[in-house]
């Protein structure tokens, strides 16, 4: 799947993290300075930022790439929409983007890049079958600024795979067309890793058993201002998920497969719109008013200024990198005065904004 109108991605990556960097980090330039990923990688030290030019990178020295345990800073120099890894395989020829198995720390960011075509092998449970554009293993890097598409796994995580302790960060990404052979096809998380997502969407990603977008058990889960939307799965076409996760601030409506947006025990859902309904404090099952594009909300809808606004990191801006102004809507994307539809948004004025 294409995405249909990509350059508002651009302006999300001058939103990210204000970096410490050591005074002797070095910017290493892709091609300017290493033809490829991989040998930037390489020659990076803790504390270089490696920036990767426009275009689609391909081919063996542009995927499978390992930050080997170094905290450093890998981004496209103009946004997602402009910089692409293509990782070119599928199920008999798998290969991802990036791999985080070496203890890496918030420290080690990835930020700014379309990442498609990501394959795992076909197989159960072992890691080589999960997460077919990012696996991430006992490590914590940030994911920022990122869109997957048309990612595989043979098992768990379509795009996105979490396990043994991580602690990713995934902050104004999205999630299209990816698909997992079993649970989560756009990201799975266990096995004690402790994610967190925030400001981020969810489309059209499917799941052979469960979790359409997300499936999650034994982590501590954090989801804020997310938008859920047209996944499938047999069970939880939206989501599973269980104890250890928080769902707050969110959209989750017309994901397809059975009756429940929503499936698994004692995890906390509050103030979201759930298609269907859910038990939680605030959440009401009333249509979230969202424009053609499933991302972006109309100015009338109810979303609109009912946030909780609880503080969490890079809750300043939206999945497109705009500005929240004040208050906070539900759902990934933060209306404007000028909605994307054209639809103007005029707040009463006891609600703040």
């Amino acid at each position: 799947m294409r995405l249909s109108s990509p350059s508002f991605l651009a302006a999300g990556l001058t939103a990210g993290l204000a970096l410490a960097t050591p005074g002797l980090a070095a910017d290493i330039h892709v091609p300017a300075d290493a033809p490829n990923l991989s040998r930037a990688i390489q020659l990076a030290q803790p504390g270089d930022t490696v920036i990767v030019a426009d275009g689609v990178w391909s081919g063996n020295a542009n995927r499978d790439l390992d930050f080997g345990g170094k905290d450093i800073v890998v981004r496209s120099a103009n946004g997602a929409a402009h910089c692409i890894i293509d990782c070119e395989a599928d199920y008999s020829d798998p290969h991802r983007a990036f791999l985080f198995q070496s203890g890496e720390t918030r420290a080690a960011v990835v930020q700014g890049f379309t990442i498609r075509r990501g394959s795992t092998e076909q197989g159960a449970i072992a890691d080589q079958f999960n997460g077919g554009g990012i696996l991430i293993r006992a490590s914590s890097p940030q994911i920022l600024d990122c869109v997957f598409e048309n990612n595989l796994a043979g098992c768990w995580g379509g795009a996105v795979y979490a396990s043994d302790h991580a602690r990713p960060l995934i902050a104004r990404s999205m999630f299209i067309g990816n698909h997992a052979d079993d649970d989560g096809g756009g990201f799975f998380a266990w096995n004690q890793a402790e994610p967190v997502i925030v400001r981020s969407v969810f489309i059209d990603n499917s799941a052979r058993v469960t979790g359409g977008a997300i499936t999650a058990f034994d982590t501590t889960l954090m989801l804020q201002n997310i938008t859920v939307v047209g996944n499938e799965a047999p069970h939880g076409a939206g989501l599973l998920i269980y104890q250890g996760t928080t769902l707050r601030d969110s959209i989750v409506w017309d994901n397809l497969g059975d009756l429940d947006q929503i499936q698994g025990s004692g995890a906390v859902v509050e103030n979201s719109i759930v298609m269907g309904g859910f038990v939680g404090p605030g959440n009401r099952d009333v249509d979230p008013l969202l424009a053609a594009d499933r991302m972006h909300l109309r100015a009338a809808s109810p979303a609109v200024g009912t946030g909780l606004g609880t503080p969490l990191a890079l809750r300043h801006t939206d999945f497109e990198g705009e500005p929240i102004l004040a208050g906070v809507d539900l759902g990934a994307d933060e209306l404007t005065p000028r909605a994307k539809d054209g639809s103007v948004f005029t707040p009463p004025p006891s609600n703040g904004r």
